[in-house]
């Protein structure tokens, strides 16, 4: 790895320190930690304790897909709007070790947060004598993977648009809102006698199904790994699920940092 690249990496955690958001993740943390262990004085069987292991461990894997969105926006925002870009991206400093300097040190913080999570449930485990599951490192891998995607999808769309309009996007504009429109287009289509109707709704069909096959998945496979999620045991197939999320992860930011890259060698920051 260049010495460029690591001293980059090293500044833009150095920003995300100095913009506090990692303290009010501590905070945040504490805050659930204090709130979700108050039913465990009262109630103590297992099966109340591990659901109580099971939900801090998905409000951590939460949080930590909101905070990488956020510091990646952030950080994208920040250094083009104040134009500190022009100091960094000189000839010594290419922009493509820029960019991938922010890819890599919010993966490494959403990394960090994810692994807080594992020891968290995993001393926790220890704590009330629940037997350890695969199931919560299985679940942290998975967070990273849609953290990944998440702060990639922010970054590219940071880097021609403004954070409000990359933040409603994001928000607004899933998977689920264009397979909704296909099944109600489906439907519609079936009730039509009009020729030229059904054509029209099978084109404005296909461009939904275009839609949807564009626009990034957080949760791939959500549907044939609910009982790793409800009972922390994983079979050898799981693990195979898992492997196609993490490379779909990793595809998906690496056409998100060259379309980044590419964006910002043409853009006249100098």
């Amino acid at each position: 790895m260049p010495r460029q690249l690591i001293e980059h990496i090293k500044l833009q955690i150095t920003f995300f320190w100095r913009n506090r958001l990692i303290r009010v993740i501590g905070l945040f943390v504490l805050i659930i930690l204090s709130v979700t262990l108050i039913p465990s004085i009262i109630l103590k069987s297992p099966e109340t304790r591990f659901g109580l292991i099971r939900s801090i461990q998905k409000d951590i894997g939460t949080f930590t897909m909101i905070v990488g969105l956020a510091l990646a926006i952030l950080t994208m925002h920040y250094h083009t709007s104040s134009r500190c870009i022009k100091m960094v991206l000189t000839k010594p400093c290419p922009p493509e070790w820029w960019v991938l300097s922010v890819f890599i040190s919010t993966a490494l913080v959403c990394s960090c947060l994810e692994l807080l999570g594992v020891v968290i449930a995993t001393s926790l485990s220890i704590a009330w004598k629940i037997p350890f599951q695969m199931g919560i490192i299985f679940v942290a891998l998975e967070g990273i993977a849609q953290s990944t995607v998440a702060f990639s999808w922010g970054i590219l769309l940071t880097a021609f648009l403004h954070p409000a309009v990359a933040v409603m996007i994001i928000i607004v504009i899933q998977e689920k809102m264009f397979y909704w429109l296909m099944i109600i287009t489906m439907g519609a289509m079936q009730g039509m006698t009009s020729p030229t109707r059904r054509f029209i709704s099978q084109l404005i069909q296909q461009l939904l199904a275009c839609c949807y096959m564009i626009i990034p998945s957080y949760a791939p496979f959500a549907d044939k790994l609910k009982g790793v999620h409800l009972s922390y045991r994983v079979f050898a197939g799981d693990w195979a699920y898992l492997g196609y999320i993490l490379g779909y992860a990793l595809l998906f930011a690496a056409f998100c940092y060259l379309i980044t890259a590419l964006i910002f060698t043409r853009k006249r920051y100098i």
